[in-house]
């Protein structure tokens, strides 16, 4: 076998040992440096189309999103206007506020149509014991001329009779009837509930008055409400009692105008 003759032969043997080289692994070591690199540019690049097409397609699936909207957890409330229109009342929270006046008390302008825009509250008619006033900036149309069942004005007065800052009486007139001309007055116990109402002429029950609205002749701006001597009285009225007066206009139950004199107190009239 020369082969293997060869082999053993010692200086072939010394001469292929030295003939044989190590492995540079510093080159290995860079080589396999730059791999991993690239495999990491490789693998943030991925992710990042992977991102992009992923918002891409979620706005692009949301241009065709047909679900129905969700109502606003909070609807935008209506104008306070508005509520006060359609639940507008005579009657005003209750206050402990009050005004003593002598005669009359000025009350300034507060509503643009000068038939309830009212400027003065009196003691009334000093002939009678229970007497008032309600004076206007103008005279409010002829109950006579107003269409029936659409607007009404009305102007009346409230009363704290105990004191206690709450309302206990109300007297009102307002041209709220079934036939042209007519106008309809009552006196309300608010605490009992009990009223006293007159629809049209002969008037003077629950209480008489002289009404702008009432007739033609001798329109005055004022409006005077008293008490005829004798007559039943749903309410109990000390000598000095407190109130104030109200006048409001409606179109088809909606107020669209109202006063209040005083705005925001009793008034105690001395005579």
């Amino acid at each position: 076998m020369p082969d293997l003759d060869r082999l053993l032969d010692s200086e072939t043997s010394l001469a292929a040992a030295q003939a044989a080289q190590s492995p540079d692994f510093a080159a290995i070591e860079q080589r396999a440096a730059n791999r991993r690199r690239s495999r990491t540019v490789i693998t943030a690049a991925a992710a990042a189309v992977l991102i992009v097409l992923a918002t891409f397609g979620t706005a692009f699936m949301g241009g065709f999103d047909r679900t129905a909207p969700q109502p606003a957890k909070h609807p935008t409330p209506r104008t306070i206007g508005d509520v006060l229109a359609r639940h507008w009342t005579p009657l005003r929270p209750d206050t402990s506020r009050r005004i003593t006046a002598r005669q009359s008390e000025v009350d300034e302008g507060d509503t643009s149509y000068g038939g309830i825009d009212i400027r003065e509250v009196t003691s009334g008619d000093t002939s009678h014991s229970l007497s008032w006033g309600i004076k206007l900036r103008e005279r409010p149309e002829l109950a006579s001329s107003l269409d029936l069942g659409g607007r009404v004005i009305e102007h009346g007065l409230v009363f704290d009779t105990d004191r206690d800052g709450a309302a206990d009486c109300q007297l009102g007139i307002n041209t709220d009837a079934p036939k042209p001309g007519q106008l309809r007055v009552w006196v309300k116990n608010l605490t009992t509930g009990v009223t006293d109402e007159r629809v049209g002429g002969p008037y003077g029950v629950p209480f008489d008055f002289a009404h702008p609205s009432e007739s033609v002749a001798e329109r005055p701006r004022d409006v005077i409400i008293f008490f005829l001597s004798g007559a039943p009285k749903p309410c109990v009225f000390p000598d000095t009692t407190a109130l104030y007066a109200y006048a409001s206009v409606t179109e088809n139950g909606v107020a669209t105008e109202w006063d209040y004199a005083p705005d925001d107190a009793w008034l105690e009239i001395t005579r």
